[in-house]
């Protein structure tokens, strides 16, 4: 699933890439998904400004992801921050993750001029939305990153096979090139339920955790 939310959204973030090719902007990286599309942003020559909270998630954005600039959302204004990096301009490609209505109202302030705001899903597909409006104003697009069409539009469905496959292929290739860092860390089998622990307090930090079953 995590993998199929992964692919999805750098289909998405792609597309709209090929339009816009400057600023990038990620609410928030304190997932797989997010600091993934970091990796994407940067692989495409883009400037990323992104953000955490905690001291372990920022060091590895600037570290091993190489964000541009890494705001403390917890600590600073990120509207404010953001408007200030870009000259007052906004990000073009504004990604959030968050599934809250308070970053919601935030990002979408950050997005430019005929720039995209994407999210996971298919929500605010309804354009009497607040937040469909507020972009509209901004003469920008809400993109929905929805892997649900792929299994049930029949438009979609006979594209499964290549879409996935492409993209995995494609994403593979940037790891091995050293572009995309999704792996933040390995374990053994036998911490397995030692980590899980720590998922359900939100403590394993930013990225992919991942199980080694044979060495």
């Amino acid at each position: 699933m995590a993998q199929s939310v992964m692919v999805t959204m750098r289909h998405r973030f792609l597309r709209c890439f090929e339009r816009l090719k400057a600023w990038s902007q990620s609410v928030t990286t304190q997932s797989g998904v997010g600091s993934y599309i970091v990796g994407v942003s940067k692989a495409m020559g883009a400037k990323v400004i992104t953000s955490a909270s905690k001291d372990d998630a920022i060091k590895l954005l600037k570290d091993t992801l190489k964000a541009d600039h890494v705001l403390n959302h917890a600590k600073q204004d990120i509207v404010e921050e953001v408007l200030k990096l870009t000259n007052g301009k906004g990000a073009d490609i504004v990604y959030d993750a968050t599934y809250s209505e308070s970053s919601f109202d935030k990002s979408i302030q950050t997005v430019a001029e005929g720039g995209h705001w994407i999210v996971l899903g298919s929500q605010f597909a309804n354009e009497d939305s607040k937040e469909a409006k507020a972009l509209a104003k901004r003469k920008a697009s809400v993109i929905h990153a929805d892997m649900a069409k792929y299994s049930i539009n029949p438009e979609y469905v006979a594209k499964v096979k290549s879409f996935y496959g492409g993209a995995l292929k494609h994403a593979t290739e940037w790891v091995e090139q050293g572009k995309l860092h999704p792996i933040t860390q390995t374990i053994k089998l036998e911490q397995v339920q030692e980590t899980l622990a720590l998922v359900a307090k939100g403590k394993t930090g930013t990225g992919k955790v991942v199980a080694i079953i044979h060495q």
